[in-house]
């Protein structure tokens, strides 16, 4: 076996060739981190034109928020843009040099987001007063929500002056009699459709029917009077206080 010297220099295969083991060498990526490097075609991007022609077949208008931390959209909200131009579009700008983790840009978005839900969902008439009673108790934080909502609303409108010269006094429920409601309108819905969010009208129309009669009201009166004048106005009628403005 023929002696190789320690000083003898060694040659590497170039890139595009193979070595005596067979393997090929890797090139050099010219970007340290490759896997942060936009893709042209992510699944991301085909989602986004997929519901962006959705939504233009059905003849609905979109909109388009960028929360940056520069003056402007960058080069590939700019593409985007050109490629799918929303009818509404709105930059936020934020000084985030010392945001690495972008949280403020988050929380921004965040907040712009939940204005806009509160907008759409008191034009669609879905507040009461001050609170949102569409809501879905499909958990248990959302059936805490939903059994406060009713308990609320119905001790509200129960020790206002107008139920009381019109129908006497009567005794606030508590969270556990308006829980036991909520869980017979959620097997009353279950069986008899009402809607997703009916639920909570449906346990105050029947707990506020029932004192106002002074008799045993089924589901299906209080679902008679939540179909004839809906929820909000069927409180404003017992309890006038929610049309009122609030005092400075």
């Amino acid at each position: 076996m023929p002696a190789t010297s320690r000083n003898a220099p060694t040659t590497s295969p170039s890139p595009g060739t193979t070595s005596s083991a067979g393997l090929r060498p890797r090139a050099i990526s010219p970007s340290p981190w490759p896997w942060m490097r936009r893709r042209p075609s992510s699944p991301g991007d085909r989602a986004a034109s997929g519901h962006y022609s959705l939504a233009r077949g059905r003849g609905a208008r979109l909109a388009l928020v960028t929360v940056t931390g520069r003056s402007g959209p960058g080069a590939d909200e700019a593409a985007s843009m050109r490629a799918r131009p929303p009818d509404v579009r709105l930059h936020i700008a934020l000084d985030c040099l010392d945001d690495p983790l972008t949280l403020r840009r988050q929380i921004a978005l965040k907040m712009l987001l939940n204005a806009h839900s509160t907008a759409v969902t008191a034009a669609l008439g879905r507040v009461v007063g001050n609170t949102m009673t569409s809501v879905s108790p499909s958990n248990l934080k959302l059936i805490g929500r939903a059994t406060y909502l009713i308990m609320t609303h119905v001790n509200d409108t129960l020790g206002c002056p107008e139920w009381s010269e019109r129908h006497g006094p009567a005794e606030p429920v508590t969270f556990a009699e308006a829980n036991a409601v909520l869980f017979d309108a959620m097997d009353y819905v279950r069986e008899h459709p009402a809607g997703q969010t009916a639920e909570v009208a449906l346990s105050i129309v029947r707990i506020l029917e029932a004192a106002r009669r002074r008799a045993f009201v089924s589901w299906d009166e209080a679902r008679a009077v939540v179909d004839a004048q809906g929820l909000a106005a069927y409180l404003l009628a017992h309890n006038p206080a929610l049309g009122r403005s609030p005092e400075p």
